[in-house]
């Protein structure tokens, strides 16, 4: 593999690695749950509050967006912390405000109360707590998460999260070997999760570690597999922003392994170049896209403050029009009729729905104005 190759593979790596490791979500500590329910003031303090807060994880984990994973963990930080001053011991608070910490970014924060709790009874035998000191530490320091993720696999050996960022964490220290056998674990692991993200990540980092190999073909063979997998989900939610941008990138990293297969196996340049173009016309459209949900949000964030403006509440109707959201967009298009009767544009918009039983219609059909940019890549 020559080492323009390697560089390019070892960018791919770090920047899959730090996404990897942020958007990880722990598991809850299983024994954590049952504590905080049968004995929820084992350690004193305000114990019999944990099962809410267990609970508002648990959906931050399950959440299908980002504000709403935001609003659960907004939820559990403060329950966490307030047992936490209470009885500053309780293991279970511990490790609950440690997960909300490192899903917020509060990286620092968050592994000083890790190893804190894996000094405590608990938490010397639950592996969610070396696995989140590993997942911490895994962009500044790979030997050290490599010994706490290692640590974490004694203890559960049939986590995909955790196999992936030990493959991760073995590509960061160049041990191409150990990377591809981990990354075939999680693969092979995923296969019977319930999480399909995590069949996912997976092959993405499956793909990664072929890359680091200069095994082209493979690399081709796992990304593909990993944009079908995106793709499904994109398909079954295409006006989740979160899932648009999930879509992008992955999109993104196909194109450069196939740029990357390009000019090393120029024997298959028709048929590769024929992909990259057709892949480069959907990032367009998913780019357009992107920017709708983002004017969304600014429309949206001044209609916080003046929630009555018509004009405001008929750009909102249209872009979730565009973006496919057909029930909100039949919401905003009735508040507007409430706020001036007979608006032309929000009553067409309702006698277009109306027109087009849901049974018949599927998201990103065309509209009064022609087909929808969502509709464009969820048929492409």
């Amino acid at each position: 593999m020559g080492g323009a190759a390697i560089s390019r593979a070892g960018r791919l790596a770090c920047v899959w690695a730090s996404w990897a490791a942020a958007m990880t979500w722990g598991d809850l500590p299983a024994q954590a749950q049952r504590a905080s329910q049968t004995q929820p003031a084992a350690s004193g303090g305000r114990g019999e509050l944990l099962p809410e807060a267990f609970a508002a994880l648990q959906e931050a984990q399950q959440a299908g967006s980002q504000a709403s994973r935001q609003q659960a963990l907004q939820r559990a930080g403060p329950i966490f912390q307030k047992v936490r001053l209470t009885s500053p011991g309780n293991p279970y608070a511990m490790i609950g405000l440690a997960e909300c910490m490192r899903l917020t970014g509060e990286g620092k924060q968050a592994l000083s109360l890790y190893e804190e709790y894996v000094k405590t009874p608990v938490g010397r035998t639950d592996y969610v707590g070396y696995k989140g000191m590993g997942l911490v530490q895994l962009e500044s320091w790979p030997r050290l998460a490599l010994t706490h993720l290692l640590r974490a696999k004694e203890l559960k050996a049939n986590d995909p999260e955790l196999l992936q960022n030990l493959a991760l964490c073995y590509l960061k220290l160049r041990d191409l070997n150990e990377a591809l056998r981990h990354a075939n674990l999680a693969i092979n692991v995923a296969v019977n999760d319930t999480d399909p993200g995590n069949d996912l990540e997976a092959h993405r980092v499956l793909a990664v570690t072929h890359l680091e190999r200069g095994e082209f073909r493979h690399a081709d063979t796992a990304s593909r597999r990993a944009l079908d997998l995106v793709d499904k989900a994109y398909k079954a939610s295409p006006s989740d922003p979160e899932a648009s941008g999930r879509y992008y990138e992955l999109v993104k990293f196909r194109v450069d392994v196939l740029k990357q297969r390009l000019q090393y196996t120029p024997e298959d340049a028709i048929a590769v170049t024929v992909e990259i173009v057709h892949l480069m016309q959907r990032l367009a459209i998913l780019e357009q896209i992107l920017s709708m949900h983002q004017t969304l949000d600014l429309v949206q964030a001044v209609l916080d403050q003046v929630p009555d403006a018509v004009p405001l509440l008929e750009q909102k109707a249209e872009l979730q029009h565009q973006l496919a959201m057909k029930d909100e967009a039949i919401k905003t298009a009735r508040r507007i009729l409430e706020l001036d009767k007979g608006n032309a544009g929000a009553t067409r918009l309702i006698e277009y729905y109306q027109a087009r039983p849901a049974s018949t219609q599927p998201a990103g059909a065309a509209g009064p104005g022609g087909e929808t940019a969502v509709g464009a890549v969820s048929g492409g």
